[in-house]
């Protein structure tokens, strides 16, 4: 993952690691703003039911946090991604 492009965004380093996904920073490209991405793992990934979930928690941070609709991140594709 590390070096990947994921849309306007280039992965730099994972920093973690739970029980459906990994998280990693990861910076704009252009304007240099840095961000965490969190990705489903492989086996997750494919599970309809894991992915409607991840989506869900995303959903309801975003909600509880009160992002402005210009700020909310974006699913930039769906794919899945390999731990590097």
């Amino acid at each position: 993952m590390i070096g990947t492009i994921i849309g306007p965004y280039r992965v730099v380093r994972k920093l973690g690691a739970g029980g459906m996904g990994s998280v990693f920073e990861a910076v704009h490209v252009t304007i240099e703003r840095r961000v965490a991405i969190k990705v489903l793992h492989p086996e997750y990934a494919k599970n309809a039911e894991f992915a409607q979930r991840f989506f869900n928690e995303a959903r309801a941070e975003r909600n509880r946090r009160k992002i402005p609709p210009w700020r909310r991140p974006g699913m930039a594709r769906e794919q899945t991604w390999e731990d590097s």
